[in-house]
């Protein structure tokens, strides 16, 4: 023990006097160490964090697959009637629970507001092993209709509206005009569908809410299991595989071209964002070690300024492993600095991470400095250590006393062992700091690509919102419309400032999505659903493609005269026009769905991107609202401004306020809402580049260092070269032609592993091949310039070397 406090102190007063080096070297070590720490953090958090479930590892996902139109197969949600069927495979699942999204008004309090929700089968909690903080869960005897009308409720909700007043259980709150009892309420780690935005609430499934629960074709539900003791996904799958071949035979119209996908839920939660955080880890381990290779340079070239010193202690008796463990102490203490200032570096990264990432990525909220989190900072750190200490050491610790010990063992040519070393590391720093500048590269120019894409309408100028129409009777649903969606709708219209304005059941750009398979021309029905056309459907009122400027291809649009006693009539966009009636125009011919929705196409509109930018155009067709045989609960307002459109929230709000009091949310310009759905691809970009950026100048730092080390280890030789005639410009160009010879070297090996490594880079590049040619040939060139401005101020400094001064040196 006082062996190791004496070579701490040693260490400390060693690195004292070289104050520079060491500062630059803990400094380096800081960056690479908290970046690390904060990137592990986030992946913790979201990939590695067991979900707050029994037994999480044996729940799964349980989908229907199909084929689209254009002949790929999707999944999507799952007919009731197979629902109850796989509840039959005990041998497969313990138990099955299905569920739906829904969303509901909480009324009776100061300030409504708009909940996200679900609606689920009894037995979700005792599927998913859930527990409630208060009260009980749901129960069979819940199920409507028979069951009294009862919700479980978040604890979030729980303190944000009702100060977590215990006594709430067992008390009425109103949802949607109704009144519900609470019956329990879960704890703060509870979340299904576990997902960036949490849900508030879980009401009883009304199977009545999705018309007959025997009809194959009525795709509704999603389905989470539990599996059975010994039974896997794939196992799993390849049972129920067995099941959908059994329905394909028993309903061949229904079920010809179905299958089943099975997917763990750990895995589907974080499907979206875990080949977003695997680049982004991959890519501060490649600055790690950038940064490993930089502090070693800092090392070698200190240690070579030492051979003299280690020469004399080896000359007094210290063994090689004596001055190998003093020199890797001194590593170890940059090492533990540089890991201290990291866990700060890391703690300040992840305030801006939190705030980036809480809308996309689920527990966003356990993204912190968690002691799994600070042990990992530490084995980092010491690993560092250890990494960019053991060959500098080694190094440093084979002496040649003759040589060492001479006066001017400083000042003669690098050894070809040590230049050789030193070049190796800026090798590796260039080729490494080109893999990251390709690959963030890459996705500049995917996210410039999505930002060029058309989206098939004009987002400037636009206010958006949803708003929920209040509750009515049973069979009244027109009423929704004449006594709110329209007085509101007209109300905006005579804002000051509103140039147009509409609304529609679905928001472009918003990810929401409702098929509809339909007939054309009123031909016989298809019993084999699987050959029935299908397309997205939307509610729109009139005026709809004006405020959005959707192009109108051929025909007209909906109008004041388009309405219930009128003929129906339907607006298709040109690429359900292009997929469906390839012969000529659809103009006068009819698309109706099996709900007695549609009529005679009277016009065609351009295609919009409605799931995402990087998501091409659906076949869609539009419908009026007031031709529509069901409304839809809530619609989103699009109002078009003459002006900046967040000037008309507060005019809107009081409109609404006037007509209804209803909460409207979703409350964004058209713009941030393009802004919002890229919000992932901007995360991974400004990752990338800091990460890029900074093994960019840790590059230049070390190509830097080497050259001037270099130098000033050749002052002899360039004073014996001028003497002799050699002119400032023959040094100059002898120096750089060393840095460019390395430097070239290092776009070599950085290229092949770029063509490589980009390959991962697939599923978030959009408009750009994973070997673009622009970037492949950009990157190099910058690498090498900024390598050349490093090397060449020791090289002019070089080439001012006076000969007559070196000379007198030696």
């Amino acid at each position: 023990m006082d062996s190791f406090v004496q070579d701490v102190r040693f260490a400390l007063r060693s690195l004292w006097k070289s104050r520079l080096t060491s500062a630059l070297a803990v400094l380096c070590l800081a960056l690479g160490i908290g970046a690390n720490t904060a990137i592990f953090s986030v992946v913790r958090a979201v990939l590695l964090e067991s979900l707050p479930f029994r037994d999480p590892e044996h729940l799964v996902m349980v989908w229907e697959t199909y084929v689209r139109p254009e002949g790929t197969r999707a999944t999507g949600s799952v007919a009731p009637a197979n629902y109850f069927e796989w509840q039959k495979q005990t041998r497969i699942f313990t138990d099955l629970a299905g569920y739906m999204p829904i969303s509901r008004d909480l009324g009776d309090i100061s300030e409504p507001e708009r909940l996200r929700g679900l609606r689920a089968t009894t037995n979700l909690f005792d599927v998913l092993g859930a527990r409630p903080l208060l009260g009980r869960t749901l129960l069979a005897s819940d199920q409507p209709p028979a069951g009294a009308p009862v919700v479980v409720i978040s604890e979030r909700l729980w303190r944000r509206r009702f100060a977590a007043d215990a006594s709430l259980v067992g008390s009425n709150i109103t949802l949607q005009g109704s009144k519900v009892t609470v019956v329990g309420i879960m704890p703060a780690t509870f979340d299904f569908p576990v997902a960036a935005v949490p849900n508030d609430f879980w009401v009883p499934f009304d199977w009545r809410s999705v018309g007959d629960p025997t009809n194959r074709g009525n795709h509704s539900l999603s389905v989470v299991g539990r599996l059975a003791a010994g039974v896997d996904s794939a196992r799993a799958m390849a049972d129920l595989a067995v099941v959908a071949r059994r329905l394909a035979l028993e309903f061949p119209d229904a079920q010809r071209t179905r299958g089943i996908q099975v997917m763990g839920l750990g895995g589907w939660v974080v499907q979206q964002v875990r080949p977003a955080l695997l680049v982004l880890l991959g890519a501060v381990g490649v600055v790690l070690v950038i940064v490993c290779a930089n502090v070693a340079n800092l090392l070698l070239t200190r240690a070579a300024g030492r051979r003299r010193e280690v020469a004399i202690r080896t000359a007094l008796g210290a063994a090689r492993g004596r001055l190998v463990r003093q020199l890797l102490t001194e590593s170890a203490v940059l090492a533990a600095a540089g890991g201290v200032l990291g866990i700060l570096v890391a703690q300040a990264t992840l305030v801006g991470l939190r705030g980036m990432a809480a809308t996309i990525v689920p527990h966003a909220e356990s993204i912190y400095m968690h002691s799994g989190v600070l042990l990992f900072a530490i084995v980092v750190s010491l690993a560092t250590g250890l990494v960019v200490g053991i060959v500098p050491a080694l190094r440093a610790s084979q002496v040649d006393l003759r040589e060492d010990l001479t006066e001017a063992a400083g000042r003669t040519s690098a050894s070809g062992r040590r230049r050789r070393a030193l070049n190796a590391l800026i090798v590796t720093e260039v080729a490494l700091s080109l893999v990251l500048l390709i690959a963030a590269g890459l996705v500049i120019r995917s996210f410039v690509a999505l930002l060029d894409t058309d989206p098939g309408f004009a987002p400037q100028r636009l206010l958006t919102f949803r708003v929920a129409a209040p509750p009515i009777q049973p069979g009244a649903d027109s009423e929704r419309f004449s006594r709110f969606y329209y007085p509101v709708l007209q109300g905006a219209r005579a804002i000051p400032g509103v140039q147009a304005a509409a609304f529609t059941s679905i928001l472009p750009i918003s990810g929401g999505a409702t098929d509809r398979y339909f007939n054309i021309d009123n031909r016989p029905q298809e019993k084999d659903l699987s050959r029935m056309p299908d397309a997205e459907i939307r509610h729109v009122s009139a005026d709809y493609f004006r405020t959005m400027r959707i192009p109108l291809v051929a025909g007209r649009e909906f109008d004041d005269h388009d309405v219930l006693g009128s003929e129906h009539v339907v607006i298709i966009n040109d690429e359900l026009a292009r997929r469906y009636f390839p012969e000529g125009s659809p103009l006068g011919r009819t698309l109706t769905t099996g709900e007695d929705e549609g009529g005679r196409i009277v016009g065609v509109v351009r295609s919009v991107r409605q799931m995402s930018l990087d998501q091409g155009p659906r076949a869609e067709f539009y419908i009026p609202v007031s031709q529509a045989r069901y409304s839809t609960q809530e619609m989103t307002f699009v109002i078009r401004a003459t002006g900046r459109p967040e000037d008309l929230t507060r005019s809107m709000r009081a409109i609404v306020r006037g007509v209804a009091p209803q909460p409207i949310y979703q409350l964004a310009t058209m713009e941030d809402v393009i802004a919002q759905s890229l919000t992932t691809r901007r995360l991974v970009l400004v990752l990338l580049l800091a990460f890029a950026g900074l093994a960019l100048l840790l590059s230049a730092a070390g190509v830097y260092g080497v050259m001037s080390y270099g130098v000033s280890q050749r002052t002899r030789e360039i004073g014996i070269r001028m003497a002799l005639g050699a002119r400032a410009a023959d040094v100059l160009g002898m120096i750089l032609s060393g840095a460019l010879g390395v430097i070239v070297v290092g776009i070599g090996v950085g290229l092949a592993v770029a063509a490589l490594a980009t390959r991962a880079l697939g599923s978030i590049l959009y408009g750009v091949g994973a070997l673009d040619p622009a970037t492949f040939v950009t990157v190099p060139a910058i690498i090498a310039l900024v390598g050349l401005v490093a090397g060449a101020v020791p090289a002019v400094r070089a080439a001012r070397v006076d000969p007559m001064e070196s000379m007198r040196a030696e």
